[in-house]
C-alpha cells in the first residue's frame, strides 16, 4: 500500500473520534431558572476588643510633687482584661522623666521601674484587670511637677492588640 493510501485511511478512521469528542462538548438542551422576591444583606461583624471593656477615670487625679494620682482604671465587662504597655506623654514636656508606675490593687503593685521621657512606650509587667475589678494607677517623675500645669494622655495597651488613649488635666495640690 502506498504512503497517500495509508493516510488517507488513518483519516477516514480518526473523522469519526474526532467528531465523537467535539459534539461532545456541545450541549443540546438548556433550562433557565428566575428567582424572584430574595435579599441579600452585607454586613460586618463586630467583634468586641478588650479597650470595649476598659473605663478609665481621671476626675480625682492630680499631681503632688514628683506624682501624678488616681488614674482609676476598671473593668466594666465580663471577660479578663490584660494590659501588658502603657504609653505615657505630657506637655510642655520639660525633660521630665517617668521612673516607676504602680497599680494599687494589682499584685504586684509595681509595674515598671526604669527612665522613660515624655512619649515612650512602656512594656510593663502584665497586669490583668478581672470583672468589675478597679485599680488606681500611680506615676512617680525624676522632678517636681506640682506648680507645672500639664496635659497628660497615656495610652493603655491591652493583650488582644487594642488600646484606649485619655487625655486628661490634672489638678496640682
Amino acid at each position: 500500500m502506498n504512503a497517500k493510501i495509508k493516510v488517507i485511511l488513518v483519516l477516514i478512521l480518526l473523522a469519526p473520534l474526532v467528531y465523537l469528542f467535539s459534539s461532545s462538548t456541545f450541549s443540546y438542551f438548556s433550562d433557565v431558572e428566575t428567582s424572584t422576591g430574595n435579599t441579600f444583606t452585607a454586613g460586618t461583624w463586630y467583634v468586641p476588643t478588650q479597650a470595649d471593656d476598659l473605663d478609665v477615670d481621671t476626675s480625682s487625679s492630680f499631681i503632688s510633687a514628683r506624682k501624678l494620682h488616681n488614674v482609676n482604671v476598671s473593668n466594666v465587662g465580663e471577660s479578663n482584661i490584660t494590659l501588658i504597655k502603657l504609653e505615657i506623654a505630657w506637655t510642655p514636656d520639660k525633660g521630665e522623666e517617668v521612673t516607676k508606675v504602680w497599680a494599687i490593687g494589682q499584685t504586684p503593685a509595681k509595674l515598671w521601674e526604669g527612665n522613660a521621657s515624655s512619649g515612650s512606650t512602656l512594656d510593663i509587667e502584665d497586669c490583668t484587670l478581672e470583672p468589675s475589678g478597679a485599680n488606681r494607677f500611680e506615676f512617680l517623675f525624676d522632678s517636681n511637677m506640682e506648680n507645672e500645669s500639664k496635659e497628660f494622655t497615656i495610652e493603655f495597651i491591652m493583650g488582644d492588640g487594642s488600646s484606649k488613649a485619655v487625655t486628661f488635666a490634672p489638678k496640682s495640690c
